[in-house]
């Protein structure tokens, strides 16, 4: 994609901000009213057609007008969005609020079930959007070793060799085709990474890529791979610590009237699938994940978009906290309240032994 000018993004800034807070397609005419653009109607109508050739904007099928597509969301996300945004005195209040449970004079079993469940329920009403919680569970093991052995063209041997002597392997099955070139650079990788002494495998894997771009390509087969060696593999699973609140709420927004895109609502919180590998994926990466419409590899969750961030509980234990909901978000303000909330969230864990 082209750099686009400054009078590009402005436009392009406008009628998402414009979007996500009409849900109707945005004609150039309203546009042209915002007063942060300064331009004529007529360079307004040419810069929006040029954005839409560049796959920034979708023509609407059933209104005049444009609405912004998966690539323009991300572009804003990633390039537009206001980080500095202050929420209101309510919305801080009601996020501190998370503390005053630390004072319930309960069994700690029941008082951490207590958090989380006040936790999302504060984070659905303020977001109004689904909320969810994945509780804190201890995520890094000690490995000196991993090395890839190819069974098939589609299943995989991990053999990984702990640090206390243990020796584990678990069947993969990659995402993408591994060409026999691809799996020796893969396990030439795991071997750089892990010939360093690491205590921290997660962050040695993200480091690692920062300083190596070139092989960006084998970046999602690695991250598979650590997620059998920290998570133990895709046969685990997190229902039975995921809280999740406001499903009716998705239900009740225009873009999932349809009776399909209800089905597809239901199916996604009932199987729990996306979210448990979503969530393996960020204990992995430990920062906010923003994935938006078909970022989410899988076509019936095209109309949605999760933010997500982990929390800490304490040194070796992490859970995830996050929103999942229609792609017409208020993603500056939702950002901070699911960043404040994962904040407030670990301040709170970190004096609670988990382990009790």
């Amino acid at each position: 994609m082209k750099k686009l000018t400054d009078r590009k993004k402005i436009i392009l800034s406008s009628l998402i901000q414009e979007y996500i807070k009409t849900g109707d397609p945005v004609s150039s005419r309203s546009v042209t009213k915002n007063d942060n653009v300064s331009c004529s109607s007529a360079t307004v109508r040419n810069e929006l057609s040029e954005l839409e050739d560049m796959g920034l904007l979708e023509k609407s099928h059933s209104f005049s007008g444009r609405l912004p597509s998966d690539v323009g969301y991300r572009f804003f996300v990633d390039n537009l969005m206001d980080s500095v945004v202050d929420l209101s005195l309510n919305e801080k209040e009601r996020i501190s609020s998370i503390y005053s449970l630390r004072n319930l004079n309960s069994s700690r079993s029941t008082m951490l079930k207590d958090i989380f469940l006040y936790g999302v329920n504060v984070l659905n009403n303020l977001c109004d959007q689904a909320a969810f919680i994945c509780e804190a569970r201890s995520i890094e093991k000690s490995v000196k070793a991993i090395k890839i052995i190819k069974v098939s063209s589609l299943v995989y041997t991990v053999i990984f060799h702990h640090d206390n002597n243990v020796i584990e392997n678990k069947l993969w099955f990659p995402t993408n085709l591994i060409t026999d070139e691809g799996l020796e650079t893969m396990n030439n990788v795991l071997q750089d990474i892990t010939s360093k002494g690491f205590k921290d495998l997660s962050n040695d894997v993200k480091n690692y890529f920062q300083k190596n771009k070139g092989l960006n390509h084998l970046r999602e087969g690695i991250i598979e791979i650590v997620e059998l060696v920290l998570d133990g593999g895709r046969e685990s699973n997190i229902d039975d610590t995921l809280y999740i609140e406001g499903i009716s709420k998705l239900i009740q927004k225009p873009e999932f009237a349809s009776m399909e895109k209800i089905r597809s609502i239901i199916q996604l919180f009932e199987s729990k699938e996306l979210l448990n590998r979503e969530i393996k994926k960020l204990l992995i990466l430990k920062k906010m994940n923003i994935k938006i419409g078909s970022e989410l590899g899988v076509d019936d969750l095209n109309d949605f978009s999760l933010i997500s961030i982990p929390y800490s509980a304490g040194e070796d234990k992490k859970g995830v906290i996050g929103i999942i909901g229609t792609k017409r978000m208020q993603y500056e303000r939702i950002v901070k309240i699911v960043r404040e909330t994962a904040e407030k969230l670990s301040s709170l864990l970190v004096g609670i032994d988990l382990d009790l």
